[in-house]
This record gives structure tokens, C-alpha cells and sequence, in this order.
């Protein structure tokens, strides 16, 4: 693992798409730089917590720790069984001579 420095992780950071990540790697190069966790908390707007984890984890385990907790991709909320319920009651009901609007009524 290497040991990066504050103006070698600047220039990470501006390769990196991922906007989570370049948060948090600036933060760790403002840290390695004045070493004062709560102002680098104010100058980036983040909480003081986040800081504190991000800079332990990359100090614990370097770039990689900052990948953690990371999620990648959001799940559905709704099962596949569940999105057709969903779509033949909206479909029943937009068809329906009633009109308005649809409710959201538990049908169990």
C-alpha cells in the first residue's frame, strides 16, 4: 500500500469520478496537511464524524479504506412480484369509468 502525500492525493482526487470519493480524499489531504480533523471538517462541509472515520480508515488502511462503506448500487425497493401488482392496479384503475386519482389503498 502506498503512502501518499497531501499534493499526490490533490491530484488523485481530481481523477476520481466518483464525487463521494473525492470528498473523501480531499479531506484526507487537508488533514495530512494542517492536521486539525474539525477544520478540515468546516472547510469541506462535512461533519466532523465523517472526517474522523475517513482519515482513520485511510490511515488504518490507505485508499482502500476509503472504499468502505461505500454502496455501489441502490436495490429495487419493490420485488419483481410486487412491480406487477403495482402495474395491473394502476392499469385497472386508469382504465376505470371513475376517474381521479389513484389511492393508495392496502388491498391485503
Amino acid at each position: 500500500m502506498k503512502n501518499y502525500t497531501s499534493i499526490e492525493l490533490v491530484k488523485l482526487s481530481t481523477s476520481e469520478k466518483d464525487a463521494r470519493m473525492r470528498i473523501r480524499i480531499l479531506a484526507v489531504s487537508c488533514f495530512l496537511e494542517c492536521h486539525n480533523r474539525a477544520q478540515v471538517a468546516r472547510q469541506l462541509t462535512a461533519s466532523r464524524r465523517s472526517v474522523n472515520e475517513w482519515v482513520k480508515n485511510y490511515l488504518n488502511s490507505r485508499i482502500d479504506g476509503l472504499k468502505a462503506n461505500m454502496i455501489s448500487t441502490k436495490a429495487h425497493k419493490l420485488g419483481e412480484q410486487q412491480k406487477q401488482v403495482l402495474y395491473q392496479y394502476i392499469d385497472e384503475l386508469s382504465r376505470s369509468e371513475l376517474g381521479g386519482r389513484l389511492n393508495l389503498i392496502d388491498s391485503t
